[in-house]
């Protein structure tokens, strides 16, 4: 089906039933892809399927023939596809990349048009009532809008009350478990306090990892001029004594600058970056090359690694929150359902493809920052 066929499917429905029409669109094989609702009250709910073979009384090869027939028409407007019986009948017109076609269906009884000739007889009141319901729909849409950002500000603040309400029993916990194990314990004994840290430990990491996700949930902080490379450059800063204790090489292409917010696309990278060294492989040197491609208003981004390398089942489910690849090595889940939320917040997509030698590879695009003039 062709991109124009896409969106003409996307929105029949509505255009169908505000015709009040019986109309269905169908694909070269007779399968009804979309139907009006007269349709499903007046046509299918006489003997149901999916197909005009389920709605016809002819043979199916009959039936068959007739749908090829009628779409190899070189006629814009093609004549009627009949059926015999009490079977409906209807015209219509092929959509563009003729993969697709709207058929009007009427008793036998009435007089069936051309497609084209009903769009000429609209119902005006009716579009315009048809207007009315839009607006108090955009209406209904732009208060929906003001509750959300007001309930993303609730949402932060009550996640910053709760992250700070939980911190210092966490530092208490921990704190005294500490004390216990550097005094004179038996051997049960200390396994039970080093538990207590372990599990201390993985409480805090949880709490930071709501804060992190409240924080890039409702925050929106401004879109300014940022070099792709001097990101990049502050994100190895900061990961520098790391990427040295586990012999990682950051390759970085020459990249272009991008209209986004510099603190979320640090983020963003330091998260991938991060992610690689996690899941890298131990029994060879993780490499990573960061490289892009300009494509119209949007810069490609590529981050690949040769590491552990992500099952291609897992690949969309690991940007859930809390989602959890391999549970043998440290996490939260939390680190690419944020990637995805900051690529979304510019209107981006990301997506897991094959890396180096096996490794993982994360694509997503940016806006491209404008040239003047």
């Amino acid at each position: 089906m062709s991109d124009d066929d896409v969106a003409v499917v996307a929105s029949f429905a509505a255009i169908a039933d505000a015709l009040g029409q019986p109309a269905a669109l169908i694909d070269r094989a007779g399968k009804l892809i979309a139907t009006s609702r007269r349709f499903d009250r007046e046509v299918r709910a006489q003997r149901g399927g999916d197909s005009l073979e389920a709605l016809a009384d002819d043979d199916p090869d009959t039936v068959e023939r007739r749908v090829a027939s009628w779409f190899a028409s070189s006629s814009p407007v093609p004549g009627a596809l009949s059926f015999g019986g009490v079977a409906h009948r209807g015209d219509g017109a092929r959509l563009p990349g003729r993969e697709s076609a709207v058929i009007r269906f009427a008793p036998r009884r009435d007089t069936t048009r051309a497609f084209a000739e009903l769009t000429r007889t609209v119902d005006i009141h009716r579009l315009e009532h048809t207007k009315q319901r839009l607006r108090v729909a955009l209406r209904a849409l732009g208060e929906a809008n003001t509750a959300l950002a007001s309930s993303n500000e609730e949402l932060d603040r009550f996640a910053s009350v709760v992250s700070h309400d939980l911190r210092t029993p966490l530092a208490v916990i921990a704190g005294l478990a500490g004390l216990l194990a550097d005094s004179d314990l038996d051997e049960d004994s200390r396994a039970l306090v080093e538990a207590i840290v372990r599990n201390a430990d993985q409480l805090h990491q949880q709490v930071e990892a709501i804060l992190a996700v409240a924080r890039f949930g409702s925050a929106h902080p401004p879109h300014t001029p940022v070099e792709l490379n001097r990101a990049l450059a502050e994100v190895r800063a900061r990961l520098d004594a790391r990427l040295v204790e586990v012999d990682a090489e950051l390759q970085v292409d020459e990249l272009p600058a991008v209209m986004v917010s510099e603190v979320e696309l640090v983020q963003l990278f330091q998260n991938l970056v991060e992610n690689a060294v996690k899941f890298r492989r131990l029994d060879r040197p993780l490499r990573m090359r960061v490289r892009a491609v300009v494509d119209g208003g949007r810069v490609h981004i590529t981050v690949a690694d040769n590491g552990m390398g992500i099952a291609a089942h897992d690949r969309q489910r690991l940007f859930d929150l809390f989602a959890r690849g391999d549970t043998d090595r440290p996490g939260t889940g939390v680190g690419l359902a944020t990637c995805r939320r900051i690529v979304m917040r510019h209107r981006g997509h990301i997506r897991i493809d094959d890396g180096i030698d096996g490794g993982t590879a994360f694509h997503f695009d940016l806006p491209l920052l404008p040239t003047p003039g």
